[in-house]
């Protein structure tokens, strides 16, 4: 059975005099907006996700809903690779029998209630553990809890505007950001030095500005925008690069090496373009559209050079004017990144021919 699904904002909604009530204020997106504590931000949207899928007889079927994402921002994140969500009672009762096999904080109750996973596990346990009286003591007026590096969120179904649940809601996510934050700030991770050492660094040498809470780094080098980060997919911390290109390609596609499950082969439905290149289209799947410009951006010579550098670059996403790349590894090596950041430079040059080479970099 497969199935897809899509994300969206109601610009429809109205949150009627909540913003007012709350000392919110709502933008042009009909995105409500506000702080906690006077710096956590806090986000509020009416939202719809639609499941499309195939049932065992091949035909397509589809339902939408509708829910409030009442949401307080964790900025800079946690990068900890932190999933929470509420725990079913189905799964309690099968962990009561069987024992649990996601990660255990130490507290009954949290561990008992809710689900946690992470890629840094010390990390995780760290902050987690701060909340073991303040979890437990909000689950019982909950809909639903998702808590990850970016923000902790409740989802209410339906698309709400009752003012005292609202209030509620932004108070519980507004608490547990501030605990999560602050016990984020004074607790490093074994990865963190490295990385200020290395990137500050390769960010020196490219005339780039290093954003360390935010693990990036960015800046332009000969006018093109250069956004370099470090990030979690799935339990894997990993690099991204993403340079922001002069002119506006006519196609937008993504290319990952055959076999590949990462975060490029999610993002693009439809059937693998074949180029004409049996090498080329055996080593790589490529999906996007206008399919004809596609192939013409996919020249021979571009087809080499990425067959060349597959096995260094991992796959990439070409959006009109934007090159997103990203490494299967986090990149704490000084002279690893530096090669890495020309080889997503050499990899623009193969598919937009006239941009100018950029080396030197400076």
């Amino acid at each position: 059975m497969g199935w897809s699904e899509t994300l969206g904002i109601s610009k429809s909604g109205d949150w009627d005099a909540l913003p007012q009530a709350l000392g919110m204020t709502v933008d042009e997106n009909k995105v409500l907006r506000g702080t906690w504590d006077g710096h956590i931000p806090l986000r509020g949207v009416h939202t719809y996700e639609v499941i499309e899928y195939r049932n065992d007889d091949g035909r397509y079927e589809s339902y939408t809903r509708n829910y409030t994402a009442l949401s307080a921002l964790l900025d800079p994140p946690l990068f900890a690779g932190l999933k929470c969500h509420i725990r079913p009672a189905s799964l309690r009762l099968k962990d009561r029998v069987f024992g649990a096999n996601d990660l255990q904080i130490g507290h009954e109750a949290l561990d008992r209630l809710y689900d946690i996973s992470a890629a840094d596990p010390p990390l995780a346990q760290a902050l987690m553990r701060d909340l073991h009286t303040l979890l437990p003591a909000v689950h019982p007026s909950l809909p639903n809890l998702l808590i990850d590096d970016d923000y902790v969120r409740v989802e209410i179904e339906g698309w709400t505007r009752d003012l005292a649940q609202c209030r509620t809601m932004f108070e519980i996510v507004g608490r547990i950001a501030v605990i999560l934050r602050a016990a984020r700030d004074r607790t490093s991770t074994a990865w963190e030095p490295a990385f200020r050492e290395s990137w500050s660094r390769v960010a020196s040498a490219w005339g780039l500005a290093l954003d360390a809470p935010h693990g990036k780094m960015s800046g332009n080098v000969r006018a093109i925008g250069v956004d370099a980060r470090v990030r979690y997919e799935g339990h894997r911390l990993q690099t991204e690069v993403s340079l922001a290109l002069p002119s506006v390609v006519p196609a937008s596609f993504q290319l990952t090496p055959q076999g590949s499950n990462g975060f490029f082969s999610k993002l693009f439905r439809g059937q693998d373009i074949q180029i004409g290149y049996p090498a080329f289209d055996a080593m790589f799947v490529v999906k996007g559209e206008p399919e004809a410009q596609v192939r013409a951006i996919l020249t021979p010579k571009a087809c080499d050079w990425l067959m060349a550098a597959h096995t260094k670059l991992g796959g990439f996403r070409l959006d009109r004017q934007t090159l997103q790349v990203v490494s299967p590894k986090a990149l704490l090596d000084a002279r690893e990144l530096q090669a890495y950041v020309e080889l997503c430079f050499a990899t623009a040059e193969s598919l937009v021919p006239q941009m100018t080479p950029q080396a030197p970099f400076r």
